[in-house]
């Protein structure tokens, strides 16, 4: 039933490291929520996902976190 998708926001949340041209970024993903909610057009699926980003040296350098609507 879900034929539409909504983006419900991103926020990205950066750490001491520096990230410089020439850096390699290796990202893992993950969803860390899924739940369904009844809207006003039908029922919703709202998925969080999280993306965390490594230098070449292996040490977290930004975490996206993010919303994902379908309904």
């Amino acid at each position: 039933p879900f034929k539409r998708v909504l983006n419900g926001g991103t926020e990205v949340e950066y750490f001491d490291e520096d990230i410089c041209a020439g850096d390699v970024l290796t990202t893992t993903s993950k969803i860390a929520d899924l739940s369904e909610r009844q809207g006003s057009l039908g029922p919703m699926l709202i998925i969080r996902f999280e993306t965390t980003y490594r230098n070449q040296q292996g040490r977290v350098v930004a975490i996206m976190r993010g919303t994902g609507i379908q309904y």
